[in-house]
């Protein structure tokens, strides 16, 4: 009997209330963002519009792989070479400081200067060593920016030819289910609460990453509205890295 009803239930056109909950991996509430419910799996759409074009997709796999793997450096003072310099640099400031109260006339004072110009010829290696590794470290991030950014350029335009008929091609799926997309934005507890006319829909959202300026989680959840109320989370584990392109 219980089949049979839900199955009533889903041939009648009642709504299903549905609780989306999206969440970080450490459950931090995602407040505030936008997730939107269609009747149709959009991702497969621009995968059949990528198959039928005449011009392959351009091929950044590598560069996408090394913009997944990318990772902020250490803020200055994380780092081992910054920690170097520091740790010489105070002893070099107590050193010096000693050497102001010490009359230069007296026994030991030689030996301590000579240890002082050492280590502050120390001091300026381990300096110069610090700011070529921050220019590095500068160089580097800037490098792989301008390299994403005329990627993306690139892949845009192909795009813009590529996925022309895309928003034409939604407009007819959506009206062949006879259910449009519905939105809903997430409460201080990062829930989201639609009702969905029973059918399959696809849950879809994107959130950049919070450490990581090149990517962004990508979530495309398939559900069927059918039956009792349900909820759904949406988490860090659910979702795809994607170039943020």
């Amino acid at each position: 009997m219980a089949p049979l009803g839900a199955a009533i239930l889903a041939c009648s056109g009642r709504a299903v209330s549905i609780e989306v909950r999206a969440s970080l991996s450490d459950s931090t509430p995602l407040a505030g963002v936008a997730i939107t419910a269609f009747p149709y799996d959009p991702e497969q759409l621009l995968d059949s519009l990528a198959a039928a074009d005449t011009v392959p997709r351009p091929d950044f796999s590598a560069l996408e792989a090394e913009l997944l793997a990318f990772k902020r450096p250490a803020p200055v003072g994380e780092d081992s070479t910054d920690r170097a310099w520091r740790a010489t640099q105070d002893t070099a400031r107590r050193l010096a400081d000693s050497l102001r109260s010490v009359d230069r006339r007296s026994a030991g004072y030689g030996a301590s200067y000579a240890r002082f110009r050492q280590l502050y010829r120390r001091l300026m290696d381990r300096s110069g060593a610090r700011d070529a590794h921050l220019r590095s470290l500068t160089a580097d991030v800037r490098s792989l920016g301008e390299r994403a950014g005329r990627a993306a350029d690139s892949l845009r335009a192909w795009e813009r030819t590529a996925f022309a008929p895309f928003d034409s091609l939604s407009a007819a799926a959506a009206r062949a289910t006879g259910r449009p997309p519905v939105t809903a934005q997430t409460d201080p507890d990062g829930w989201a609460r639609f009702d969905l006319p029973p059918g399959g829909w696809w849950l879809v959202l994107r959130l950049p990453h919070p450490d990581n300026p090149f990517v962004q989680y990508a979530w495309d959840v398939p559900l069927v509205a059918a039956g009792l109320p349900f909820r759904v989370a949406l988490t860090t584990r659910t979702a795809r890295l994607v170039w943020r392109h």
